[in-house]
């Protein structure tokens, strides 16, 4: 009885042996995979870094105190960069006190500025008295130089007396300086008698300058007598060269003799060359001299001999 016992003692050690070596290694590892699918898979650091930058696979019950120290104050350093840039994520009651009255003070040196430049986000009521003073001088400057360029955006009302004499005055020149070249922006009505004296100089040099270019726009009937003369000569001239060229512009009629003789000759001379060089669809054979007929055959031979070999 005791041996039987003895032997089911045995057994149920064995089996509790065997059940061990078979159970422990599987807990462990259901144990192990528990704790890091719980993180994710990342270590502590990598977790921490997760949470730096707010990834949704933050884990922040795995953050330790030191951890949760260098969290807040990242936090608050993103918070005081975005107050710096003056974006709406800005939280201005997370800062310090002395960050507020730093950004308190760039506020308004952002809006100084604003106004300085003319811009439409200005707030004038945030300013001093000496920043209004200056902000008011400057926007005088920019409106007065405005207006003495002619710009469409200057305000006629802003100018004191000095000022707007002065805008009067560079108008009255930008008319005379766009009359004097002929402008469609000029207004002859608001010239002197001088100023229209001298528009009117320079309107008949414009033509004469017109006309002896050969422009469209020439008018010969408002040309002085001697500008007339000038402008008949350099006709001539202009004739003569097509004439001697051979242009289809040449008016034979307004040579003059010595000119006729002159253009005459010049076309004997281009019709040999034509003709000696077989371009016979320009080639006139019944003006040509016995020695330059005699010429051309002996041409239009060698072209002949040289196109059989």
């Amino acid at each position: 009885m005791v041996l039987m016992k003895y032997g089911s003692f045995c057994q149920m050690s064995r089996l509790r042996t065997a059940l061990s070596f078979i159970l422990l290694p599987g807990l462990f590892a259901i144990r192990l995979a528990a704790q890091t699918g719980a993180a994710g898979g990342v270590n502590a650091d990598d977790n921490l870094d997760l949470c730096m930058h707010a990834m949704s696979r933050c884990d922040v019950s795995r953050l330790k105190p030191d951890d949760i120290a260098r969290f807040s104050a990242n936090t608050r350093k993103k918070n005081l960069e975005m107050c710096r840039a003056f974006t709406v994520t800005c939280d201005p009651t997370a800062l310090t006190p002395e960050e507020q009255k730093n950004l308190k003070t760039a506020l308004h040196d952002r809006n100084v500025a604003r106004c300085m430049e003319g811009a439409a986000n200005c707030d004038p009521l945030l300013l001093s008295d000496g920043e209004a003073k200056l902000v008011s001088a400057d926007r005088s400057r920019r409106n007065l130089d405005k207006c003495l360029q002619g710009n469409a955006t200057c305000n006629p009302v802003l100018l004191d007396a000095k000022q707007a004499a002065a805008v009067s005055a560079a108008a009255h020149q930008r008319n005379f300086d766009a009359c004097t070249i002929g402008s469609q922006k000029c207004d002859p009505t608001a010239l002197s008698k001088e100023e229209t004296v001298s528009v009117a100089a320079a309107a008949k040099r414009r033509n004469f300058e017109t006309c002896m270019a050969g422009g469209p726009l020439c008018d010969p009937s408002t040309l002085s007598p001697s500008d007339a003369s000038a402008f008949r000569t350099s006709l001539n001239e202009k004739n003569y060269q097509n004439c001697l060229a051979g242009s289809s512009k040449c008016e034979p009629q307004s040579l003059k003799p010595a000119e006729a003789d002159a253009v005459a000759n010049s076309r004997r001379a281009r019709n040999k060359d034509f003709c000696m060089n077989g371009f016979l669809s320009k080639c006139d054979l019944g003006i040509l001299t016995a020695p330059d007929f005699a010429d051309v055959i002996r041409a239009s031979q060698e072209r002949l001999r040289m196109s059989t070999r």
